[in-house]
């Protein structure tokens, strides 16, 4: 663990919050070069990705209480503590609905900007993964005996909750099963993406099908569960069924516009 990255003028920065932003700065530098190089508006594709931040932001934090509602009760005060408690898979509707619903009040084609955000996005998700939740400790796996195991110090949370033995170094499962959605996405842009819509479906499959499997050796059991099944589990079953019925539309727009092409 590396909690703090550095000191600027003697306040801690810390690695997750540098990495964390550091990740959208990555994925909007490079969405936004490949946003107008398809002709669309850069200034509107911006101000989506500050929506999208904010509904990250608080739909992160919402789920967080939902799935946490006693540890709140304890102490009333943490739910107005922004620095902490917050759900990746919260953040990760909300950046989906909150630009939604921005579009349709700028009156401005949303799916192309879903594309291009769901292209990047896994490269800043295998950043913020690898960097961020791996040097603060959490998101961890639970004890195994595999060689690639990793043990944390006596303070962090999987030790604390495990003793300090080796466990499952999940957040590497889902950063490297980022990077191949990565190059899953360009290859899938490049070569047959047909109508707007199509990028976003596949990246949110992939991921719903990743963190499906990864949830059964992660270790921190405060996410919350259901039936067997984490709450992230549920979340990416439902997502599947949305993308599952998405591709219905996506398939009926292919047709249209191979016929329009003809």
């Amino acid at each position: 663990m590396h909690p703090i990255l550095f000191h600027l003028g003697g306040h801690p920065i810390y690695t997750y919050g540098f990495f964390y932003g550091l990740s959208i700065f990555l994925g909007t530098v490079l969405g936004l070069r490949r946003f107008e190089r398809e002709g669309h508006d850069g200034a509107f594709y911006l101000k989506s990705i500050l929506v999208a931040i904010i509904g990250a932001f608080f739909m992160g934090k919402l789920l967080h209480v939902v799935t946490n509602w006693p540890w709140y009760q304890v102490k009333w005060s943490r739910l107005w503590d922004l620095s902490t408690g917050h759900v990746f898979y919260g953040g990760y509707i909300g950046s989906i609905l909150f630009p939604f619903f921005y579009s349709r009040w700028a009156r401005q084609p949303f799916l192309p900007v879903l594309d291009v955000t769901a292209t990047y996005m896994p490269l800043g998700l295998a950043l913020h993964r690898t960097f961020a939740c791996l040097m603060a400790g959490c998101c961890y796996g639970r004890p195994t005996d595999l060689p690639w195991g990793i043990v944390y110090p006596a303070d962090a949370l999987a030790s604390q909750a495990y003793g300090m033995v080796p466990v499952h170094p999940t957040q590497l499962y889902e950063s490297t099963w980022a990077l191949g959605m990565f190059a899953v996405l360009i290859f899938y842009r490049r070569h047959y993406r047909k109508v707007p819509g199509e990028l976003i479906a596949l990246q949110i499959a992939l991921y719903s099908l990743g963190r499906f499997f990864i949830e059964f050796f992660r270790g921190d059991a405060d996410r919350g569960s259901f039936v067997g099944l984490s709450t992230s589990q549920w979340i990416s079953l439902i997502l599947a069924a949305c993308v599952a019925l998405a591709g219905i539309y996506l398939r009926r727009e292919r047709k249209k516009a191979a016929l329009g092409a003809a």
